[in-house]
């Protein structure tokens, strides 16, 4: 065991190396709405459907199975972000996330006269629409080390169409989770662990290099009539390709995004969840009805340029 964790160093520090273009941003949407509305925290979430995308590790530790179905809009409608989330159980440990982004209809133009300059009489007119849009498949399997220790994976593959181009990916996610008792967890995620390469059929490449989001939780349970528990977890994304003003702290050549929600169990079939995503504020409410799900979440964005964020999703347990 110790040697195949020595060689999952190895080559993390050569796809360190070997990186040469950052292409995350259709990693950085995140999956999950009760995560969304929870900060954009979920590593150490058992609640999560989204687990394929959080920390697969966290597979052993849940009871039910279900699936989900998120919609949202977001700067106006302009992109649309739908997905479609599989969580097994303890029994069946294993975990899909199918994301689509997308912006739809984005129109082409030409001028009347192609070989002159832009003028009064040589305007520019609507060619043709066409469509932007990235699939990604999250593939997640966990295992349990001890009753303390769980280790997950979460293969992924990539198939990107911008304009008319098609580019294709694959990499892999890796997540630890932690007990450090019954109600204080740990875990890490390491996104892109060997560098997930984007590739273009005109022999370009692209390479996604690691990042880390390191995040603890804390459960609390009440006797108290009308409150069942509540729930803190924060997160430290931890980025190592990142712009100097686009970063909350730098620690020499990691740059620093912190990210916290507090959910209030009220009864077993209501959630209520706020939280901070780097600069934004969030808030959602989640429902439970029998076997079936419901859950909504909202950003508030405090840069004045950009629309405030929704999602909503439904599923069921079985």
């Amino acid at each position: 065991m110790k040697k195949i964790y020595l060689l999952l160093l190895l080559v993390l520090l050569i796809s360190f190396l070997t990186a040469d273009k950052y292409a995350g941003e259709i990693f950085k949407l995140r999956a999950g709405v009760r995560n969304y509305a929870l900060g954009n925290t979920g590593v150490t979430d058992i609640n999560s459907y989204a687990t394929a995308y959080w920390n697969p590790a966290i597979l052993p530790l849940v009871k039910q199975k279900g699936i989900e179905f998120m919609h949202a809009e977001e700067y106006n409608g302009l992109l649309k972000y739908d997905t479609i989330n599989f969580r097994g159980n303890s029994d069946f440990p294993f975990s899909a996330v199918i994301t689509r982004i997308g912006i739809n209809d984005i129109p082409i133009t030409k001028l009347n006269d192609e070989q002159a300059e832009l003028s009064n009489d040589n305007r520019p007119y609507i060619d043709r629409y066409v469509d932007n849009s990235d699939y990604v498949l999250y593939l997640g399997y966990g295992s349990a080390v001890n009753d303390k220790f769980y280790i997950g994976a979460t293969p992924k593959l990539v198939y990107r169409r911008l304009v008319e181009e098609n580019g294709y990916g694959f990499g892999m996610d890796i997540g630890v989770l932690y007990m450090i008792s019954d109600n204080f967890l740990t875990g890490l995620k390491i996104n892109d662990a060997f560098t997930t390469q984007i590739i273009w059929p005109n022999s370009d490449k692209e390479a996604v290099i690691p990042s880390f989001d390191l995040e603890f939780s804390y459960l609390h349970n009440f006797d108290k009539k009308g409150l069942k528990a509540i729930r803190g977890v924060g997160m430290a994304e931890i980025i190592t390709d990142f712009a100097e003003d686009d970063i909350t702290v730098q620690l020499g050549d990691l740059g620093v995004d912190f990210h916290a929600g507090i959910e209030y169990v009220a009864t077993e079939n209501l959630q209520l969840m706020v939280g901070y995503d780097i600069d934004n504020l969030t808030a959602g409410i989640g429902f439970n009805i029998n076997k079936y799900i419901l859950n909504y979440a909202y950003e508030h964005e405090l840069e004045d340029e950009l629309d405030n964020s929704h999602r909503i999703s439904a599923g069921v347990k079985f």
